[in-house]
């Protein structure tokens, strides 16, 4: 498979991929690198193996936005107390899920945090 080919299969991975549900959601046929497809799915945010909530809070934890304005520890210990809920974690009636993440790519704006409103 060309490299063309197994960047398309991997970005074509749909936004809720389960381990079982990877097998059925590879749209080119032939070579099926399930190990490479998991690693995707694990290192972009953008890939959920687990449902998430209509209203998903992704909020950056790294080094610049820890540093940057009020922080962001004190923005997800602000949430969490309000949700009642920890990193990884949904609401009990479905309404919001909370993610801390590696990068938004937005550092020059520190703290970073996204919304993402699925509907």
């Amino acid at each position: 498979m060309d490299q063309y080919q197994c960047h398309e299969r991997r970005r074509q991975v749909t936004r809720h991929a389960q381990d079982e549900g990877l097998r059925g959601q590879l749209p080119i046929p032939g070579h099926i690198d399930l190990e490479a497809d998991d690693q995707v799915a694990t290192f972009y945010t953008m890939y959920n193996r687990e449902p998430v909530a209509p209203n998903f809070l992704q909020l950056c934890t790294t080094t610049p936005c820890q540093l940057g304005g009020c922080g962001s520890n004190a923005i997800l210990d602000t949430i969490t107390k309000k949700l009642g809920i920890k990193s990884g974690e949904s609401t009990k009636d479905g309404k919001f899920t909370l993610l801390e993440v590696e990068c938004l790519g937005a550092c020059s704006n520190a703290p970073s945090k996204l919304l993402v409103v699925i509907r």
